[in-house]
Parts: structure tokens; C-alpha cells; sequence
């Protein structure tokens, strides 16, 4: 067992030299009293704005661990200029940071690096780099890649809503050594700077950019441990992450948004005692039994829910092979495609599909997924009929799709659901799909899921171009002829795998941000309103500063005027600081078809001390 400590030595921003010799990195450090392994966590968010990891960090360094949050260049108290997201040249601060913590008179040498999204990015960046003294990692839904829904353009998510919240940041003071000159001169310089969301705007969806940035998981032969959720917007990438690696891994999946298994709003679960197994055979050098056994341990959602270990992912190579018929069933066997004029159905473009999905996949807020059943209605869709026994999907499921040969669409979104006897729809899984060229064949790959469908059930497949306001609106959307339909669905065997003991916590679902998502439907326009309204309760910082965030995304449209849609957020901040100042800091951004704009402004007192505005333009749609 691991012996616990009861002295945390705490340092604050601890400067971390660089290749460069005007640049020094900020670290917060949680030390034990003797040298020790080192557990590393670098991000590009704010450490002073990143109060719920202290608790995490202290956990561990009271176990007998170096704790380093460390802010990267141009971020929090780091200096510099901050880097495009996920840009190669991150990994030169990354080795930077790994060989200062490994020479450290506090450390023993071993590095052990890992992290939540962003953080869990840089740690797979770091391992493809094989510095020597980082010895394992562990990635927390994540990907190692920048480019998000394949392609698709997302505005509400990715501009407004997260773009929005990165300038905001931007804009509020520093919270920790606020009157230190270094820290007032680095803030004031970097109001001017462009916000990374300019850059997410300007790299469009297919750009070759993303892919000069995205880096490759086959490289990394260091020990990992990939965590994922099942619905965050990483659960595929995860495991394909996972599947990918070369050397010694194990694979955590359950049923989270995207956080820390402990910290997740429904489900969480005992995670710290599971890393810190982990972390002991690989930077102690202990026998915890951690490769001893079946390297992934997934929850299955469902009927009988659970945690399953298995041998690999995905457990077996079974499938079922379910075919669109002409009937809009689903059903075992082939369809008959000689007939003349064959089709299966024809899709009306409407781009009000998907605000039932609620934010599935993104972020970790408002995970409630709603009845699907009238997008389902607006959308080409095929039923199963009832399974006779219960059916366990584990596994990636994947469609194909034949179009008729004079149709073709730019974007093609699939979603899995299950139905109750009621007729109550369940969301289960997703996949979109851009193709490239006018392809009458296109194929999608579905999130990973593990879902045990009870018997009773029935299994839904519904094929549409819209998931709004998640994916902006195509602007002009064309309707398609379906001609052929194939569902391969992964299926684990009951006596495939065992059940597992994973320790519990409670649900922390009344103790989270608050938010609200509101869905207005205007029938007399057939047009869509969707808000999600979101805030962090009151934050009190060690030097007696008090921060509240609040933020209002919305997007609209029309069916029968998709190029006029529209998304826009509004985030604001208050802090009032400990020497009796109060500055509101606020980020505005408006996203169209072809335009974003936005705008930060800052008050002390009220009175007006920064303000600008930026703008550019945007690709169409995809």
C-alpha cells in the first residue's frame, strides 16, 4: 500500500526555463517532503482559473508524488505568445518541462505525464516525442486531433460557445500574484492578441492545417492508460486511440461527458485509486497487479448495467448485418435491388434536425438527450423489429449508404437510437461523414459504444444532414434518394468478458455548473431556437478574489432558409478582487454563413479600460 503523507508543499508560480530565453514557463508544485516520482499536467487553460484540480494534485502528493500543473506558452502566468492549438512546436515546451521536472532536487528523475482533453493531448504529444525520463502517461478524453466532427463545420460549439469562453479568459486579470508588475504587464499585453477562435475560423473544416497539427498515436510506445466517456465528443477517438498504441495500455470507458472519471456528474467513480495503481508500477516500480489484469474495463449502458473487463478492444469480431429495407425496417439478409426505379426513401433537407440530442458529445454541460422521435419523423429512418433477448453491442457499428446515381450531399448524419415499448427514443451513438467529390457511396463510422438493448427493444436508424446547432446548417441543401443501407453492428457474446468491481461515488449532478437548454420551436415558420444558458458558482481564490462566469449561446434557423442561420453567445465574468476593485470582463461573438465577428471589452469601476473588436470571414458550410 501506498504510504500517505500529511505535509503538502505548495509553490506557486514557479518559472520553468525554455529553448527560448525570453520565454519561462508557470507551474503550480504539490511536493511530499522527499524527492519523488513526478505527475505532470500541462494545459492551455489557466491555472489560477483551475481551482478543482488542487484537490487532485494534493491527493496524490500527500501518496508520495511531485505535482506539476504547468500553464504552456502564452497562457495563465506563462510568457510568450500563445501557439494555434495543437501546433508541432508545443512539444519543444513539453520536453522543456519534462527535463526541468526531472532534474529537479525534488524529484527522483521518473515522469509520469497525464491530463483531461487538452492536457491529455499534450501528454500523447509528449510520448510521440520519447523523452527518456517520461516513463508512462495517461490521456483523459482527448484526441490528437484538432479537427473536430469530421470535418463539419460547428459554430455554436466550437466558436461561439467554446471560441467565446477562450476570449473571455482572455480578458480577465490575473487571480494569483495580481499586483506583481510581470503579471500586470503579461495580461494588458495579451488583450490585444488575436483569440484562438480567429484561428479555428480561418482553418476551415477539411483544411489541410488540421492535419499538419494531428499527430500519430502508432508512434507512442510508452505505457498508457486512455480514458474516455461514452459520451463525450472523444469516446471513438479514444478507443481507436487505444487501439493504435504500441506499447503497454489499458483502456477505461464509462458512461461520462467529458471529466474526470471521479469528478463526472452521473456515475463517477473511485478514479484516483485506479491511477494511482497505474502510476506505482510504472514510477515506483511496484507489483500492483495492474497488467495482471484484462487491460479494458468498459461500463455497459443499458439493460443490467455495468462494468465488463475484456481482453481487447473491441472484445470480439462478431456482428450483426442489418439491411434497410424497403419498408423502412432493419432486418437480417440482403435487399432485392433489381427492381427498376429501386429506392428505400427520399430525404427533404431540414436543417432544425438534432436539438434533441441535447450537447451529446460536447463538452460537460447539458448531457440530458431527449425523445428522439420527431427528429426521427424529419429524418429518412429504419426500425428493427423487437429483439426476442437481450443484445449486447460493444464495439465501433458502421454504415454504408448508396445514394442514387444522379444524388449526391456534402454531409450525411447517422444516429443509432434505441426504442422502449412505449415508443420512446433513446439516442445511442453517432456518426457523420463529409464526403470529398460527389460520391454516390459513402461510408460512417459510429462513436464507440457498449450498450446491452433489452429484450422488447428495437433498434432505430436515422439518416439525415443536419445535427443542429452542434453542426451549422448547410446553406444549400440538396435532397438525396436512398438506394441501398447496411447497419454492422459489433455484438460481445454474454460469455465473453466478466464482470468487474469498479468502487462508486456519488452522483454530483446537484453540485455542478449550472445551465440550462431551452429548444423554441416556431411552427407557423418551421424554424428552430435553441439557448443553452450555463455559469460556474461563485470561486474564491486562495488571495481572496472572488470570480463568477456566465455564459448564453444560442443559434436559430429556418428549414426553408438555411443560409440565413445564425449563432451568437454572450460570456461575461466578474471579479472582485481582494483590493476592493471590480472589473467585468465581456466576450461577445456572432457567427453567419459567411462572417464572425467578435468583441471583448473590459470595465474597473465601471469605466471603460479595453475594448476591440475582430473580424473574418468563413468558409461555406460543410
Amino acid at each position: 500500500m501506498t504510504a500517505v503523507h500529511d505535509v503538502v508543499n505548495i509553490r506557486r508560480n514557479v518559472r520553468v526555463p525554455t529553448k527560448d530565453p525570453d520565454v519561462t514557463l508557470s507551474a503550480e508544485l504539490f511536493l511530499p517532503p522527499a524527492p519523488a516520482p513526478v505527475l505532470l499536467m500541462a494545459t492551455g487553460f489557466r491555472n489560477d482559473l483551475a481551482v478543482g484540480w488542487e484537490s487532485t494534485l494534493r491527493w496524490f502528493a500527500l501518496r508520495g508524488y511531485a505535482c506539476v500543473l504547468a500553464n504552456l506558452r502564452g497562457t495563465g502566468a506563462s510568457d510568450g505568445t500563445e501557439r494555434p492549438r495543437l501546433d508541432p512546436g508545443e512539444g519543444e515546451d513539453l520536453l522543456a518541462l519534462i527535463d526541468w521536472a526531472a532534474h529537479e532536487p525534488w524529484s527522483t528523475g521518473d515522469v509520469g505525464m497525464w491530463g483531461v482533453s487538452y492536457g491529455g493531448a499534450m501528454a500523447l504529444r509528449a510520448a510521440s516525442l520519447e523523452p527518456a525520463a517520461l516513463k508512462a502517461i495517461m490521456p483523459i478524453v482527448c484526441s490528437p486531433d484538432p479537427e473536430r466532427y469530421n470535418g463539419a463545420r460547428s459554430d455554436f460549439g466550437m466558436l461561439v460557445h467554446r471560441g467565446g469562453l477562450g476570449l473571455l479568459d482572455q480578458l480577465v486579470p490575473p487571480l494569483t500574484e495580481n499586483t506583481s508588475e510581470q503579471a500586470q504587464r503579461r495580461w494588458r499585453a495579451r488583450l490585444d492578441d488575436e483569440p484562438f477562435l480567429m484561428d479555428l475560423a480561418r482553418s476551415a473544416a477539411g483544411s489541410p492545417t488540421w492535419r499538419e497539427r494531428a499527430f500519430d498515436p502508432a508512434a507512442i510506445s510508452v505505457p498508457a492508460f486512455c480514458v474516455g466517456g461514452w459520451h463525450d465528443l472523444f469516446s471513438g477517438v479514444m478507443t481507436r486511440v487505444y487501439d493504435q498504441l504500441q506499447g503497454p495500455k489499458k483502456l477505461l470507458v464509462g458512461p461520462w461527458m467529458h471529466s474526470m472519471p471521479n469528478d463526472a456528474r452521473s456515475n463517477p467513480i473511485d478514479f484516483l485509486l485506479i491511477a494511482l495503481r497505474w502510476w506505482d508500477h510504472w514510477l515506483r516500480g511496484k507489483d500492483t497487479g495492474v497488467l495482471d489484469e484484462p487491460p479494458v474495463a468498459l461500463y455497459v449502458e443499458g439493460h443490467a448495467p455495468g462494468w465488463r473487463s475484456y481482453e481487447s478492444w473491441p472484445p470480439t469480431k462478431e456482428e450483426i448485418v442489418l439491411t434497410g429495407m424497403h419498408d423502412a425496417s432493419l432486418q437480417e439478409g440482403s435487399q432485392d435491388t433489381t427492381q427498376p426505379g429501386h429506392v428505400l426513401g427520399e430525404y427533404q433537407p431540414d436543417p432544425t434536425i438534432g436539438a434533441l440530442s441535447g450537447l451529446w458529445g460536447y463538452g460537460n454541460v447539458f448531457d440530458a438527450v431527449l425523445d428522439q422521435h420527431d427528429d426521427e419523423a424529419r429524418s429518412l429512418s429504419f426500425t428493427t423489429k423487437p429483439f426476442e433477448a437481450p443484445v449486447l453491442v460493444c464495439g465501433d457499428p458502421s454504415v454504408s449508404v448508396r445514394l442514387s446515381s444522379t444524388d449526391w450531399t456534402p454531409r450525411l448524419v447517422v444516429k443509432l437510437s434505441v426504442v422502449d415499448h412505449q415508443g420512446r427514443s433513446t439516442l445511442l451513438t453517432t456518426g457523420i461523414a463529409c464526403p470529398h467529390g460527389e460520391a454516390d457511396s459513402v461510408s460512417v463510422l459510429l462513436r464507440s459504444i457498449a450498450y446491452r438493448v433489452p429484450a422488447g427493444h428495437r433498434l432505430r436508424l436515422s439518416l439525415s444532414d443536419s445535427d443542429f446547432p452542434l453542426l451549422t446548417p448547410l446553406p444549400d441543401p440538396t435532397p438525396f434518394t436512398l438506394a441501398e443501407l447496411c447497419l454492422e453492428l459489433p455484438i460481445a457474446e454474454e460469455d465473453h468478458g466478466a464482470d468487474v468491481a469498479v468502487s462508486a461515488l456519488p452522483d454530483k449532478r446537484s453540485t455542478t455548473d449550472c445551465e440550462s437548454w431551452t429548444i423554441s420551436r416556431d411552427a407557423l415558420h418551421d424554424g428552430i431556437e435553441v439557448v443553452l444558458a450555463w455559469g460556474k458558482p461563485l470561486i474564491r481564490t486562495a488571495e481572496g478574489h472572488r470570480y463568477t462566469r456566465h455564459s448564453d449561446t444560442r443559434a436559430a434557423v429556418r428549414r426553408a432558409y438555411p443560409a440565413a442561420a445564425t449563432a451568437s453567445g454572450i460570456h461575461t465574468a466578474t471579479v472582485h478582487l481582494a483590493t476592493g476593485e471590480v472589473i467585468e470582463a465581456r466576450a461577445t461573438v456572432r457567427a453567419s454563413q459567411t462572417a464572425l465577428w467578435a468583441r471583448g471589452e473590459l470595465t474597473i469601476d465601471g469605466h471603460s479600460i479595453f475594448a476591440r473588436t475582430w473580424e473574418t470571414t468563413l468558409s461555406p458550410s460543410v
